[in-house]
């Protein structure tokens, strides 16, 4: 039985309707922006992503940045999402951010679920999901993911022979979060809550920043000094990170059923 979760947000609400997540709120809470914690401390987000698209340029010379250049025909074949938007946070996120490219809101998902289903019935989106053992083969050429999940992988494509391009498309910037919890009826309830407490203070937060995550205290850290230029070149830039909101629970929970009841239909059973 775990003793601490890490879900995204779309599962943040389930996991409180069904008993797991204990209430417990970090020391540092006041300094946890609001859209990244749960009000009464069921949860708290200790790090964040912008979703992001990655190209292998080896492959891939002419590398999109834009939703809008995925619907090329020339990359037929090459669009990969992480998962499944209905089970997985990555795929979801990037659903949400292809909609806020095409109209959309986080009050309506559709337009994002639309863009897939062309991508699909074009040909471009294939059916493969972003591992390390899929890029560096090079069955994945082009990836939608969060920015923090390719500075670890870059080394090892750069030695496999692959150069890798990571870029925020300008037309659906969207930042997700993932939030951790102390479960309720754990075994150790003490380690896990200071295991939180590590997340979220210092060390836990400096460690996301060197992986390319964007910590819940990243504005803290900033204003006391704490951000060198080391620690931050895995971050998207800071106008880009300034420009970040996150939709409430309310907003996510309705995106979630709009995925569970269309995606089927639209675009995963094409």
């Amino acid at each position: 039985m775990p003793e601490v979760v890490d879900v995204g947000a779309s599962f943040t609400q389930q996991m409180i309707d069904e008993g797991y997540a204990e209430a417990y709120k970090p020391t540092v809470w006041d300094e946890i922006p609001d859209a990244l914690k749960d009000p009464e401390g069921h949860w708290v987000a200790s790090y964040y992503g912008v979703m992001a698209i990655a190209t292998n340029t080896t492959i891939v010379t002419d590398a999109p940045t834009t939703f809008a250049d995925l619907e090329d025909p020339k990359y037929k074949g090459q669009v990969t999402l992480n998962g499944d938007p209905r089970e997985a946070g990555a795929a979801f996120g990037a659903v949400m951010a292809a909609s806020l490219a095409n109209g959309g809101s986080f009050d309506d998902i559709m337009p994002g679920i639309e863009y897939f289903a062309g991508l699909k019935e074009s040909g471009n989106l294939q059916s493969v999901d972003v591992t390390e053992a899929t890029l560096l083969s090079g069955e994945v050429p082009i990836a939608l993911d969060w920015t923090y999940n390719f500075p670890g992988v870059a080394p090892q494509l750069e030695e496999a022979g692959f150069d890798l391009q990571v870029t925020v498309p300008t037309d659906g910037v969207y930042g997700g979060y993932y939030a951790q919890s102390v479960v309720t009826e754990s075994a150790h309830p003490c380690s896990a809550r200071l295991f939180l407490e590590h997340l979220v203070g210092d060390d836990g937060a400096l460690g996301y920043l060197e992986g390319g995550a964007i910590p819940a205290r990243y504005a803290t850290l900033v204003e006391e000094g704490k951000v060198d230029a080391d620690l931050a070149k895995n971050l998207p830039d800071a106008d880009t990170i300034s420009k970040i909101e996150f939709p409430t629970q309310d907003q996510i929970d309705a995106a979630k059923a709009t995925l569970a009841e269309q995606w089927g239909p639209m675009v995963a059973d094409k």
